[in-house]
């Protein structure tokens, strides 16, 4: 890389960095004006953030099976790390992140119901 491309690079990288910081304010400020459920249903996943970090992985694997269902795959590409890379051209990321935090999400209540049902107290 010559020296006047890499200065380039570097001139551009702080200009990127403070829109992306504006970009997001703007964005959390829009969120913040938004609707009440909305607000909840993010404040909801952030005090969460520990179980969907823990679980997304194992979570990915309904999605798996979905795809291999749909496209006709071999069972055995569900074991593919993390997600199956076949047929990477379509939307099927959407249903790979809502599914991870979705039954993540309904695992840590279903855990929280079954502490509560036998009376366990960890915190």
């Amino acid at each position: 890389m010559s020296t006047k491309s890499d200065l380039c690079h570097k001139a551009v990288l702080a200009p990127c960095g403070i829109l992306g910081f504006i970009m997001t304010m703007k964005v959390s400020q829009t969120i913040e004006r938004s609707t009440e459920r909305l607000r909840d249903v993010l404040r909801h996943i952030g005090t969460r953030t520990f179980y969907i970090l823990t679980f997304h992985f194992l979570m990915y694997r309904p999605a798996s099976l979905l795809k291999a269902y749909i496209y006709d795959l071999d069972w055995g590409v569900i074991g593919s790390h993390p997600v199956i890379h076949t047929y990477k051209d379509n939307y099927f990321w959407i249903i790979y992140t809502i599914s991870s935090i979705a039954l993540c999400l309904l695992a840590e209540r279903g855990v929280s119901w079954v502490k509560a049902k036998i009376g366990i107290k960890l915190r």
